[in-house]
């Protein structure tokens, strides 16, 4: 589907279209009606998107006004704001029509009588406003609108003349010819278009014609030397009788020269009827919703970038709280393999210590000696003053008291080989006793019993 730009082209009454991609001009649409102005009906520029298939927004317009004036003014030495702000006031002040005026502006050669000097066009304002509606219902924008007579400036340094000597270039459009005055520098000197044809009226196109050369030869002292006409070969001969200066085929013109031509123009040329301040609008708002777009995507950005610290944040308060419950548990089993190497380190001094064997049978034959109704809660053996004493305490292991008879059995098989002890009664014996002999403390309940003694 075609897309890029498309170029209307209005004079006349007359609309032509076509769409230039790729740097070719395609699609070419010819409206069967006619459309008089001001305004452009929105219905037929759908139609020339639609024949067209056009898929694109810009639009540049070819635009003949029955009211549209050129003329040729002084300017200061100024540029910018202060030369648009002459021109507008010069426009409103030569307008020949009620409504506002859009203009566009070329510069001339320097007029002897003027000085500085521009070509200034006029076209009434209800014309523009017509176009840009009929653009903003297919929402279309249409960036550029010139008259034909600019878009044959260009073929001014192709004419092959005398250095310094100016020619004309006539060119047919739609019933209405175009006329320019330049050198073959590319120097513009005047342009304007007749509302006439030659078939219709000869004599009074060749009169506008002669006229033409004369205002020429009279503001900027130049002769033209030649007529070249841009159309159709019959004219020539018809013209030839009634002009001062002979004429000449020129470069034929396409039918839809005026479309392919207003595709083709550069950007930045001046003459363009879409005010500046349009496209200063155009171009706030662009750069105002390319600087939205930018603040979307950074808050956006921001956004998901709040959004992945905040995951990361969770992230790293789980694995802090990983971490800390991991700690505490690595910290408890350094704990109790600090314990177990404690105990370890015990058992391996015990193990390592020698001990005497006194206390050892002494403890496995005390196990055999006491019933089985007896729990010991203490077994002590020391060595004091070259013998081995002992002390027993326990107490019965059902909670039953103990009698005298279970304690006299235990105390007479401690008095048998081979502990061959005597038992040590606290009540009877306050001073010291001789090895070989044993103590009975008294008992202090009926639930306990403590039996400490000397083994021979």
């Amino acid at each position: 589907m075609a897309t890029g730009i498309l170029g209307v082209s209005w004079i006349n009454g007359n609309v032509r279209a076509a769409v230039l991609r790729r740097g070719q001009v395609t699609h070419e649409w010819t409206y069967s009606g006619k459309v008089d102005g001001p305004a452009f009906p929105a219905e037929v520029m759908a139609q020339a998107v639609q024949e067209t298939g056009f898929r694109g927004r810009e639009v540049r317009f070819t635009l003949w006004a029955p009211r549209a004036m050129h003329l040729l003014v002084g300017v200061p030495p100024a540029k910018g704001i202060l030369l648009d702000r002459f021109l507008e006031r010069k426009a409103d002040e030569f307008k020949a029509f009620p409504d506002k005026a859009v203009w566009s502006y070329r510069r001339t050669m320097s007029c002897r009588q003027q000085g500085d000097t521009a070509l200034l066009s006029l076209a009434p304002e209800s014309y523009y406003l017509g176009i840009v509606a009929a653009c903003r219902q297919g929402n279309h924008v249409c960036t550029r609108i010139v008259f034909p007579v600019s878009l044959l400036t260009q073929f001014l340094p192709q004419m092959q003349h005398s250095p310094g000597a100016a020619v004309m270039l006539a060119a047919e459009m739609e019933g209405v010819t175009a006329l320019v005055i330049g050198c073959n520098d590319g120097q513009l000197l005047f342009a304007r278009a007749v509302a006439s044809h030659w078939e219709d009226d000869a004599d009074f196109l060749a009169q506008e014609i002669n006229r033409s050369i004369l205002y020429a030869k009279q503001q900027f002292a130049a002769a033209v030397e030649q007529v070249h006409w841009m159309g159709a070969d019959p004219a020539v001969a018809k013209l030839q009788a009634l002009l001062k200066c002979p004429i000449a085929v020129g470069p034929p013109l396409a039918p839809f020269f005026w479309v392919s031509e207003v595709l083709r123009q550069p950007v930045k040329q001046e003459e363009n009827l879409v005010p500046a301040t349009v496209h200063t609008e155009r171009r706030q708002r662009l750069f105002a919703t390319v600087a939205a777009a930018a603040l979307g995507i950074f808050l956006l950005g921001v956004v998901a970038m709040c959004a992945v610290t905040e995951g990361l944040l969770r992230q790293a308060r789980r694995n802090l709280e990983f971490t800390q419950v991991r700690y505490q548990k690595e910290t408890q089993f350094r704990r109790q393999m600090e314990r177990l190497a404690a105990l370890q380190e015990s058992l391996k001094a015990f193990s390592d210590t020698a001990m005497h064997p006194v206390p050892a049978w002494f403890a496995g034959w005390l196990g055999e000696v006491l019933p089985d109704e007896v729990v010991l809660s203490r077994v002590e053996v020391r060595r004091e003053k070259g013998a081995w004493h002992f002390q027993v305490d326990g107490a019965a292991a059902n909670g039953e008291p103990i009698t005298r008879r279970m304690l006299a059995d235990v105390q007479a098989r401690l008095r048998t080989p081979p502990c061959n002890a005597a038992i040590i009664d606290p009540e009877t014996e306050t001073e010291a006793v001789p090895a070989g002999t044993v103590r009975l403390k008294p008992v202090q309940t009926t639930r306990a019993f403590c039996i400490e003694g000397i083994l021979r």
